[in-house]
């Protein structure tokens, strides 16, 4: 063999396998391990081969994890203390109007913001409530705002009411105190209303002219004076919902007996009962109507004394009167709630309406702009004991209280809207607006007259109120009548008539009626208004007095009696008619008894042209006595004469 040169292989023979020593050597060049894993040219090596401990692949992906981890942690470290922060601070703005937001005084705020925030706001003043400086700010109506009381906080106050008279509130533990703070100080500055238990707790307040009320949880409605006198105890049948006052009437509403709270979407069961104070008589009771799935937002009563209520929905309705005339029970004690107004159109227009007030068929409220945020009042500075000092209350009166972050001023003092009721009426013959006029003001004057004649307004007050009722309603329903003639309605013009003006006073309205139909040619029905029958203006009263007479010893009054009963009568017998003159009559009194009338009926000399007349028998000597005394004046006697002979 020759080195360097090929080996010539045998002929036929196969080719022999490689030496033993060149195995190792094929073996690595037809698999690779790689990271502990064998790879072969049939499984050639990918990208999802596993980094190999200590290289430099796995460092950089260990680094990048380790950063990413790092980040990760520092970002939730930055979250968690944010949310430290937020706890800690106080809310930036006022909450948010929801679905079912409600306003109602005297009940505690259905959410748990505690920042400053009205507890109640109406005509007659209201109550900020500031927890972060434990103070209560009174301002009531007719005050400057230099002289709003300031009070301490001392039981965290959740709920408040006030009137012209006082001002009360509570809070919301069991056990908590109900607090009254006159408007007049006289003695005390504060007073406390206790309760029947430790673990009673207030659920509603309400605070009218000499009075103030409060449900409770043990289900009672609770009556105090304006000392913390309790006046009455009224055990109810549901659960507290809220209470309004204005004047002597309180307005009652609690949820029906047996129905618990309705969930979403369902109805809420509530009664009512309006109640005279000053007169401890219920003037009406039942159910209180609410929209389909509603919830009660708005509660109290007009500067006339008519209970309102306001649902979710935006729908107000109205208590107009009671008994006969108002659609409610004959004998009195109920009556029906009206639709007044819908508040949905406009509040999709302008945002949420916050009422303050109604009087005179008129609402009065705030707007709250698109932002549906609710009313707060003005962040005060902290460490004054007299609040602001006289430049900064200047510039605040001048400002009025403003929420954080809007440019709109809440509170007593600040700019209202009205809107004018409109009972849902559809169009009537181009006239819809004189027919919803006319009947509002129909309805209007009969709960002025039961109001009047219930002595629920003064004497003054009511007075003018009714007769400003009445002329309205007349002249409406006459404009109504004019616009049916105008437009050959007759049948119409006659309803208006028949239903409208022939009222108590409303004689000449009929008068002109009837004579506007003989200018139009209506002759017949100028003959039928002609037979309408015309009831006298003293006749309103009467009619819309209450049926129910007040518990206690009833007395006439002096006008009741004629007064030809109370004048004094003539004394049939003038002083000493009757005594013998010379003393001895007193022996005889049979005698004297007896000759008296012979005395009387001695008759007046006759005239010379006529024949004398018979004289009488000769009277016994006590007649002849008695005869000889100076002629009686007694009418009596002078009407007889003597009987005539025979």
């Amino acid at each position: 063999s020759i080195q360097g040169t090929k080996r010539p292989e045998p002929a036929g023979s196969e080719a022999l396998p490689c030496a033993p020593s060149h195995l190792p050597a094929m073996a690595a060049a037809a698999a690779q391990v790689i990271g502990g894993i064998e790879c072969t040219e049939d499984e050639p090596d990918d990208d999802f081969r596993p980094p190999t401990k200590g290289t430099s692949a796995v460092a950089k992906e260990e680094a990048e994890s380790d950063k990413r981890s790092k980040e990760a942690e520092d970002v939730a470290g930055e979250l968690e203390a944010d949310v430290d922060a937020a706890d800690e601070e106080e809310p930036a703005g006022p909450p948010r109007i929801t679905e079912h937001w409600h306003q109602l005084q005297g009940v505690p705020r259905p959410d748990e913001f505690t920042g400053p925030r009205y507890l109640a706001w109406s005509s007659h003043g209201h109550v900020a409530v500031h927890p972060e400086q434990s103070r209560l700010e009174v301002q009531y109506a007719g005050t400057e705002p230099e002289r709003v009381q300031r009070i301490k906080d001392t039981i965290g106050l959740k709920m408040a009411a006030l009137s012209p008279a006082a001002t009360a509130g509570a809070g919301v533990e069991p056990g908590a105190q109900l607090l009254i703070w006159p408007a007049e100080r006289w003695e005390k500055a504060v007073f406390s209303a206790s309760l029947g238990s430790s673990d009673e707790q207030v659920e509603a307040v309400a605070c009218g002219d000499g009075f103030v009320a409060a449900l409770t949880s043990s289900r009672l409605l609770r009556v105090f004076g304006l000392s913390g006198l309790p006046l009455g105890v009224v055990a109810v049948a549901g659960r507290s919902m809220a209470l309004a006052a204005r004047g002597e009437r309180l307005l009652v509403v609690t949820g029906a007996p047996g129905r618990r709270v309705p969930s979403e979407g369902e109805d809420d069961a509530l009664e009512y009962r309006l109640l005279d104070i000053g007169a401890r008589s219920q003037c009406a009771a039942g159910r209180l109507p609410l929209s389909p799935g509603a919830r009660l937002r708005w509660l109290g009563l007009s500067s006339e004394l008519v209970p309102l209520a306001i649902d979710s929905r935006g729908v107000v309705r109205a208590l107009i009167a009671a008994g006969p005339g108002s659609w409610g029970p004959a004998g009195g004690g109920g009556g029906e709630w009206t639709v007044v107004l819908q508040l949905a159109p406009e509040e999709a227009r302008v945002g949420p309406l916050w009422t303050v007030d109604v009087r005179h068929n008129v609402l009065l409220v705030a707007e709250l702009g698109p932002e549906a945020l609710e009313p707060l009042p003005a962040e005060l500075p902290e460490g004054l004991p007299g609040g602001l000092p006289p430049a900064d209350a200047a510039a605040a009166a001048a400002e009025g209280l403003v929420a954080p972050g809007l440019e709109r001023a809440f509170g007593h003092g600040a700019p209202l809207r009205e809107i004018a009721w409109q009972l849902p009426l559809g169009p009537l013959s181009n006239c819809g607006n004189v027919v919803e006029s006319a009947l509002r003001e129909s309805l209007m004057a009969r709960h002025l007259e039961e109001v009047v004649s219930s002595k629920a307004l003064s004497a003054v007050e009511g007075a003018k109120a009714l007769a400003a009722a009445s002329n309205a309603r007349l002249k409406a329903a006459l404009t109504l009548y004019v616009q049916f003639v105008k437009g050959d309605e007759q049948e119409r013009a006659l309803d208006v008539a028949a239903h409208l003006l022939a009222v108590a006073g409303g004689s000449k309205q009929l008068n002109n009626a009837q004579t506007i139909a003989e200018r139009a040619g209506m002759f017949k029905l100028a003959d039928k208004v002609a037979a309408l029958p015309r009831v006298p203006a003293a006749a309103a009263l009467q009619s819309a007095a209450p049926p129910s007479t007040p518990a206690g010893p009833q007395r006439a009054p002096a006008a009741a009696v004629p007064k030809v009963v109370q004048r004094e009568t003539q004394p049939l017998f003038e002083p000493g008619e009757g005594e013998e003159v010379a003393g001895t009559q007193r022996s005889q009194p049979q005698a004297s008894l007896s000759a008296t009338p012979q005395r009387d009926l001695t008759p007046a000399p006759a005239p010379a042209a006529h024949a004398p007349a018979e004289l009488p028998a000769p009277a016994p000597p006590a007649a002849a006595a008695a005869a000889a005394a100076p002629a009686s004046t007694n009418p009596f006697a002078r009407r007889k004469r003597p009987p005539s002979a025979t």
